[in-house]
């Protein structure tokens, strides 16, 4: 699919997504080597925003950013 402006927020939410599958697995393979007795961590601290009635907050990671290329190729994909 091309990028327009008519599915502007298609491309985003699937880069929200894939960001977001990403920041999971990533912090799940973290807890696995964790576990495994090594200590590993490439987090930063929470990042987002609190509106008192909304909040949202994501630990930033490598496996966000390796996220964003799954969400791009699945929208040029569709």
């Amino acid at each position: 699919m091309k990028l327009i402006k008519k599915n502007m927020g298609h491309f985003f939410g699937l880069l929200l997504l894939g960001a977001l599958i990403g920041t999971l697995i990533w912090m799940i393979l973290e807890e696995i080597i964790r576990i495994a007795g090594e200590d590993f961590s490439l987090q930063t601290g929470k990042i987002g925003f609190d509106l008192q009635m909304i909040t949202f907050f994501i630990n930033l990671n490598p496996g966000t950013f390796l996220g964003l290329l799954p969400g791009w190729l699945l929208f040029r994909k569709l």
